[in-house]
This record gives C-alpha cells, structure tokens and sequence, in this order.
C-alpha cells in the first residue's frame, strides 16, 4: 500500500487530496491543526501545528509507530491574509511566513527519511501570487514568492538524493 503525508488536511484542498489518495487505495496520513475524525480507514488525522518544531516531532512519531515509509509527502497547509504592508501587525506578519514557509521546511527536515525508493516531495504555492502581487495581498504573495525559490533550491538539493520535489500552483480556491 502506498502512504503519503500531508499537511492542512481537514479542510479545502487537503481535506480533497486526503478522500482521492484514499480512495485509490492509499494510506494518509492527513496533519492539520485541527484534525477532522475520518470513518474512512485508509485516513489517519494527526494533529499537527506545524508552526512547533515540537509538535511535527510528536507527528513523526506518530507516524513511525505505523510505518517507515512515505511514497510522497504533500506541504499544503497554508493561510491567507489581506493587510496593509505598512499596517500589519508584526505578529501577523511573522505569523504567515511561520506557516506559509517554515511550516514546509520543519515537515520535509522532519520526514524525508521516510522518502525512499522513488518518492517524492510536494508543495504547493499558489495560483500566481507570486507573479503580480496585488495591494494588501503583498504579505501573502512574498510567503509565497519565497516557497517557490525554497522549493527550487530543495529541488535542486534533492535531485542528488533522485527525490523529486513537485511545485504545483492550483490557483485560487
């Protein structure tokens, strides 16, 4: 069977992402915050903030006690904020980068030795936030300008270990 882990897991894309893997016969892993109760047995929710080096360990060990194996880890948590660069708190404004960027960085240090034998590493950004940013959306499009160059350099790192990382833009939702 294969596994795959993925972050932001309840709702919107991740909790998407989450029922299609397990229908085609995967087991998931699925991290979130708040993590929602599954009948559906191939899913397992883990609580996770990924905000906490703590807690993504608390995670990992979660996950050993099932597996030692992961054929794709998927980095879809994320949040969204409109604000004034200039106005924003600075609590908010480290808060987004914690999660929109840090929290991919703490999972893939946190469990690529699980990535073996042809897995692979997902994150997903943005639609093209990156690209044009537009007023109060600038916070959030220079999280996300700065996953995409993260994810290229970890592409990059990677390739000489043959782990593929997958940068996927799915616009808005």
């Amino acid at each position: 069977m294969k596994q795959a882990l993925l972050t932001g897991g309840a709702g919107g894309i991740g909790l998407a992402v989450s029922k299609y893997f397990s229908q085609k016969g995967w087991k998931v892993f699925s991290c979130d915050i708040a993590p929602q109760k599954t009948a559906n047995k191939n899913i397992t929710p883990i609580k996770m903030d990924i905000t906490s080096g703590r807690s993504v360990a608390e995670a990992r060990t979660q996950v050993e006690r099932e597996t030692d194996h992961l054929d794709v880890i998927i980095n879809l948590a994320g949040i969204y904020i409109m604000d004034s660069l200039v106005e924003v708190s600075e609590e908010d404004f480290m808060g987004i980068f914690n999660i929109n960027v840090n929290g991919a960085y703490r999972i893939n240090k946190e469990f690529l030795p699980f990535v073996k034998n042809g897995g692979r590493i997902i994150i997903i950004t943005s639609e093209l936030a990156y690209l044009d940013p537009l007023p109060f959306t600038g916070i959030y499009s220079i999280t996300k300008t700065t996953l995409e160059a993260y994810a290229q350099s970890l592409r990059l790192e990677l390739m000489l270990l043959d782990i593929p990382v997958i940068t996927i833009r799915p616009g808005p939702v």
